[in-house]
């Protein structure tokens, strides 16, 4: 059904993104604490 597949791919995709922001963030969160220029946040 091609419905169904184009929901199952949106679903992957949703879960790549997820995957990617949290990579982002953890390696922004990383950066901060490795340099620590800003402590003011």
């Amino acid at each position: 059904d091609a419905s169904k597949t184009k929901y199952g791919e949106a679903w992957i995709h949703v879960d790549d993104a997820r995957a990617m922001a949290k990579a982002l963030l953890e390696a922004a969160d990383l950066a901060d604490h490795g340099h620590g220029e800003d402590d003011t946040r």
